[in-house]
Formats: C-alpha cells, sequence, structure tokens
C-alpha cells in the first residue's frame, strides 16, 4: 500500500522506513549518522496520541529536530508511527491497545536491529502516550537489553486540567493559552501550531479508555525497568500534576532502575519537542543517551559519577 506523502515533509537527513512485523507493517522515520559512521547507539523514538512520527522532527525553525541533532552526534534515530497510524491504520482495535502495541513495536525492533548496526545498544525516547508506550515495551521487553529511557509528558495520574472521571479535559480558560497540549503560543515558533505544520495524523479513538487504566498499569510496569530513567516535563504542563509530591512519587516509583532523574524545563508546554524549549531538551536526551553508554560500558561509571547524577533528582 503507497502511503499518503508524509505532511509536514521531513528534513534531509531522515528517510522514510517501513517495517514488517507478523501483524502489521509500521512505517517511519530513520536518521542514520551525518558523518556516515557507525552510530554509537540506536534511539528509538515514540510520538503521542494524534501525531506521527514527524514529532521528533520538527523543522518550523531551525535546530529544534531530534533527528537531526542526534544524526550529527552519531546516533542513528528510528521513529516508528504508532500502530495504528500511516501505515498500520488498519490494525484491528485489538491490536492497538497497549501491549499489543508495546509487543509489536518490540518485533519491529527486532528487525531494525537485525538490518542497522545499533552501536552500543538501543535508546528509548517517549513523548506523552508514547512515553506510555516506552514504559509499557521496556517491561515487557522480555531478554532484550536497554541502554535507558528518556521520556516526558507522561505521570501516573491526571493533572488538575482534567476531568478525573471521563479523562476529558475541563472547560478551563487561560489568557494566551492554546489549550493543554500547548500552553502559551509563545513557547512555540510561529506557524507551529497550525494545520499546515503539524506532524498529525488521523485519528482513531483507541476502543477502551486506558487513560483511566495508566495509573494500574503504571504500577505493573514501572518496578519492572532496570535502566538508567530521565523524566522530563515543561513548566506549562497542564495534562499532568507537577507538583513536588506527584514528582518525587513518579521517581520512587522506579525501584529497579539504578538511577532516575525528574526535570523541570522552563519555558516548555505539553508538546515540548515543538517548542523553542526542543532544542535544549534534545541536547539533554542525547548527554542522558551518552552517559547511559558510558554507564553500560565494561568500566561503567565512577560511584562519585553516579552519586551526582542522583543529586539532581527531584
Amino acid at each position: 500500500m503507497v502511503q499518503p506523502t508524509r505532511h509536514p515533509a521531513p528534513g534531509p537527513w531522515a528517510r522514510e522506513l517501513e517495517v514488517a512485523t507478523s501483524q502489521a507493517t509500521l512505517s517511519g522515520l530513520f536518521a542514520a549518522p551525518a558523518d556516515g559512521g557507525p552510530p554509537r547507539a540506536l534511539i528509538v523514538a515514540l510520538h503521542g496520541m494524534q501525531l506521527h512520527a514527524g514529532y521528533f522532527d520538527a523543522t518550523t525553525s531551525p535546530g529544534l529536530s531530534l533527528l537531526e541533532m542526534a544524526s550529527a552526534a552519531g546516533f542513528c534515530v528510528w521513529a516508528p508511527d504508532r500502530p495504528g497510524t500511516r501505515a498500520s491504520a488498519g490494525l484491528d482495535d485489538e491490536h492497538r491497545l497497549m501491549r499489543p502495541q508495546a509487543d509489536l513495536l518490540l518485533e519491529a525492533l527486532d528487525a531494525v536491529a537485525a538490518g542497522h548496526s545499533v552501536g552500543a545498544g538501543v535508546f528509548v525516547v517517549g513523548h506523552s502516550y508514547g512515553a506510555k508506550l516506552a514504559i509499557a515495551m521496556l517491561a515487557r521487553a522480555g531478554e532484550r537489553s536497554f541502554l535507558g529511557l528518556d521520556i516526558n509528558g507522561c505521570g501516573i495520574g491526571l493533572g488538575h486540567g482534567a476531568d478525573d472521571t471521563s479523562g476529558r479535559m475541563q472547560s478551563l480558560v487561560i489568557a494566551g493559552d492554546r489549550g493543554p497540549s500547548w500552553g502559551p503560543a509563545s513557547l512555540y515558533p510561529k506557524g507551529t501550531i497550525s494545520r499546515a505544520r503539524l506532524p498529525i495524523d488521523t485519528y482513531r479513538p483507541l476502543p477502551i479508555n486506558e487513560t483511566l487504566l495508566w495509573p494500574a498499569d503504571f504500577a505493573e510496569f514501572a518496578p519492572r525497568l532496570c535502566v538508567p530513567i530521565r523524566v522530563t516535563y515543561g513548566d506549562h504542563e497542564r495534562w499532568w500534576p507537577t507538583d513536588e509530591a506527584s514528582l518525587v512519587a513518579v521517581r520512587q516509583a522506579f525501584v529497579g532502575s539504578p538511577r532516575v532523574t525528574v526535570h523541570m524545563l522552563q519555558g516548555a508546554g505539553h508538546n515540548l519537542g515543538l517548542g523553542w524549549a526542543a532544542a535544549e531538551h534534545h541536547r539533554a536526551v542525547l548527554e542522558f543517551a551518552s552517559e547511559c553508554i558510558e554507564a553500560a560500558a565494561p568500566h561503567g561509571p565512577s560511584q562519585s559519577d553516579a552519586a551526582a547524577g542522583d543529586a539532581s533528582s527531584v
């Protein structure tokens, strides 16, 4: 099946990549190291609801794209279109639920790793619903190993801007605000929040409201993760609570991780990967990926380095 042209078009550092699994073919974007050499690691980047992989290739203003920045830093990046979007839009309802999606992505990752060098290993990045999928993937990974996990826009329970019984946002009016997924328009380059520039996909509601199930799912998945974890929230986040107690609860939930840090990113909303803050955020993602590569090396990090990293946690 020929897919319609991705809109907006990806930057010159990225190419389309289709990956066949036993359940569906996943489309997505792939970026190789810009210098043509072997990759330092493979970054898997998972986007959120109503979007496609272009979320990680923001081109409204130079320097915001994770794919471009990671490619320049010697990484390869696979950003799949989440199961149920673009090439896999016809996936049945059962396989669009979180656990089947996570399993399908793990199978697709095996195929990508079989056909491409992954360097030191696989590092996972997730935004919003993609962060939930990333957590589910690592919890259900079996014998597969990962370098680390960097997620943003995801917590345990819905924030103060949501109706806890329905999962829908309340009608909160905030001057200059573009809604809970965005925050103030000033956080984004001009034209970002326009139909012409948004990396959106035709939205099919999930067969069940997984938002209501997430606190229990998170409680099941989080203790299984045993890799370093970095969590980020924009200071204009409205989907998830960002008070100190909530952030501490998120950090403490990952009891099996050797290192968990939680960060607040100034000048950022929920969709921070499309805003001015994306450049700072993506630099921090790549720095963390580099730290995870170092930690996974045979000699590992020094105890003082590990202690210094833990000290930055909320």
